[in-house]
Protein backbone atom coordinates (compact mmCIF):
# COMPACT_ATOMS: atom_id res chain seq x y z
CA UNK A 1 0.00 0.00 0.00
CA UNK A 2 1.05 3.58 -0.96
CA UNK A 3 1.84 6.04 2.01
CA UNK A 4 -0.07 8.71 2.17
CA UNK A 5 2.27 11.50 2.93
CA UNK A 6 2.06 14.61 0.57
CA UNK A 7 4.84 14.63 -2.24
CA UNK A 8 6.70 17.02 -3.44
CA UNK A 9 5.86 17.97 -7.23
CA UNK A 10 7.94 16.38 -9.75
CA UNK A 11 6.67 17.75 -12.83
CA UNK A 12 9.27 19.48 -15.24
CA UNK A 13 6.25 22.21 -15.35
CA UNK A 14 5.93 22.98 -11.85
CA UNK A 15 7.26 26.91 -11.14
CA UNK A 16 9.34 26.97 -8.16
CA UNK A 17 7.80 30.09 -6.56
CA UNK A 18 4.40 29.60 -7.34
CA UNK A 19 2.05 28.91 -4.20
CA UNK A 20 0.53 25.06 -5.05
CA UNK A 21 -2.36 23.01 -3.10
CA UNK A 22 -2.42 19.86 -2.67
CA UNK A 23 -5.65 17.84 -3.51
CA UNK A 24 -6.29 13.83 -2.83
CA UNK A 25 -7.16 12.17 -5.78
CA UNK A 26 -9.44 8.87 -5.95
CA UNK A 27 -6.45 6.83 -5.60
CA UNK A 28 -5.48 8.09 -2.10
CA UNK A 29 -2.07 9.85 -3.43
CA UNK A 30 -1.37 13.58 -2.94
CA UNK A 31 -0.71 15.58 -6.07
CA UNK A 32 0.32 19.44 -6.04
CA UNK A 33 -1.85 21.69 -8.12
CA UNK A 34 -0.97 25.46 -8.52
CA UNK A 35 -3.29 27.85 -7.28
CA UNK A 36 -5.45 30.05 -10.09
CA UNK A 37 -5.08 33.62 -10.05
CA UNK A 38 -8.19 36.08 -10.06
CA UNK A 39 -7.69 36.49 -13.59
CA UNK A 40 -7.63 33.02 -14.54
CA UNK A 41 -10.59 32.32 -13.10
CA UNK A 42 -12.72 34.77 -14.38
CA UNK A 43 -11.10 33.97 -17.79
CA UNK A 44 -12.36 30.12 -17.20
CA UNK A 45 -15.70 31.50 -16.18
CA UNK A 46 -15.91 33.53 -19.40
CA UNK A 47 -15.24 30.29 -21.05
CA UNK A 48 -17.65 28.42 -19.78
CA UNK A 49 -20.68 30.88 -20.11
CA UNK A 50 -19.53 30.84 -23.35
CA UNK A 51 -20.18 27.48 -23.92
CA UNK A 52 -23.23 27.29 -22.15
CA UNK A 53 -24.51 30.04 -24.46
CA UNK A 54 -23.19 28.01 -27.24
CA UNK A 55 -25.29 24.83 -26.38
CA UNK A 56 -28.40 26.82 -25.68
CA UNK A 57 -28.41 28.61 -28.55
CA UNK A 58 -27.97 24.88 -30.74
CA UNK A 59 -30.74 23.82 -28.68
CA UNK A 60 -33.04 26.72 -29.52
CA UNK A 61 -32.42 26.56 -33.17
CA UNK A 62 -33.05 22.79 -32.92
CA UNK A 63 -36.33 22.92 -31.20
CA UNK A 64 -37.56 25.97 -34.27
CA UNK A 65 -35.98 23.62 -36.60
CA UNK A 66 -38.11 20.71 -35.71
CA UNK A 67 -41.55 22.85 -35.15
CA UNK A 68 -40.77 24.50 -38.24
CA UNK A 69 -39.88 20.99 -40.09
CA UNK A 70 -43.27 20.20 -38.85
CA UNK A 71 -44.76 22.75 -40.88
CA UNK A 72 -42.89 21.87 -44.24
CA UNK A 73 -39.85 24.10 -44.32
CA UNK A 74 -36.24 22.76 -43.92
CA UNK A 75 -33.80 25.06 -43.01
CA UNK A 76 -30.00 24.13 -42.40
CA UNK A 77 -28.07 23.65 -39.70
CA UNK A 78 -25.79 26.43 -39.56
CA UNK A 79 -26.98 29.39 -37.10
CA UNK A 80 -26.13 31.97 -40.02
CA UNK A 81 -28.62 29.93 -42.43
CA UNK A 82 -31.09 29.40 -39.62
CA UNK A 83 -31.13 33.35 -38.50
CA UNK A 84 -31.36 34.26 -43.04
CA UNK A 85 -34.04 31.53 -43.07
CA UNK A 86 -35.84 32.34 -40.20
CA UNK A 87 -36.41 36.20 -41.44
CA UNK A 88 -37.51 35.21 -44.77
CA UNK A 89 -40.05 32.96 -43.17
CA UNK A 90 -41.18 35.90 -40.97
CA UNK A 91 -41.35 38.39 -43.33
CA UNK A 92 -42.81 36.10 -45.99
CA UNK A 93 -45.87 35.45 -43.01
CA UNK A 94 -46.29 39.10 -42.18
CA UNK A 95 -47.04 39.81 -46.25
CA UNK A 96 -49.76 36.94 -46.02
Amino acid sequence: MRSMQARQPDSPHALPNVPQQPVTTAKFYTIFVTIKSVEQQDIQAAHRMRAILLRHRTALINQMRGLLGERGLAISRSPEAFSASYRNCCARAHMN
